[in-house]
């Protein structure tokens, strides 16, 4: 397991709220993203980890299965709630995410250009290109919207 020491269980327990029913979103140290992390002692040294990844190996007294994620049913990336948590492949999460119309061009955070394969990047402020056919290939980052399509258009027409 990812956390073996007391000390650092303890700590981890600190930021997690009691039970209020819905998401139990985290209470400390968050990345960007929105995922709560813990600085935690492993393997002779500091290492953040997610504090997810640590309520599923809790939970489940064992370290997730290597390649393997632990999703979120809840697609709350501050809950560490056990029963929003489900160990799956990165296959699995994509299909999870398009299934909820999450990932960029299904309308989930990046929003939508209206062109298939092309999709707005809030952080970059810039348009994206990519092809969904089995596995999404990024085809480049864009400044306006004509060049993302063009190079949509390129690599359908190679």
């Amino acid at each position: 397991m990812i956390i073996t020491r007391p000390i650092d269980i303890d700590r981890f327990w600190k930021h997690v709220p009691e039970d209020q029913g819905g998401c139990w979103l985290w209470r400390s140290s968050k990345m960007r993203t929105g995922y709560g992390t813990l600085c935690i002692w492993s393997e002779g040294r500091p290492k953040n980890v997610y504090a997810h990844r640590i309520m599923w190996e809790l939970t489940n007294g064992c370290t997730a299965p290597k390649g393997q994620y632990i999703c979120h049913y809840c697609d709350n990336p501050q809950c560490v709630r056990p029963d929003h948590l489900f160990l799956g492949t990165p296959t699995d999460n994509i299909k999870d995410c398009w299934t909820k119309g999450r990932h960029p061009g299904c309308g989930g955070g990046w929003g939508k250009s209206g062109i298939p394969g092309v999709v707005w990047d809030k952080m970059r402020q810039k348009w994206i290109a990519m092809i969904h056919s089995p596995v999404t290939k990024y085809l480049g980052i864009f400044k306006n919207v004509e060049d993302a399509r063009a190079a949509v258009e390129r690599y359908k027409n190679a």
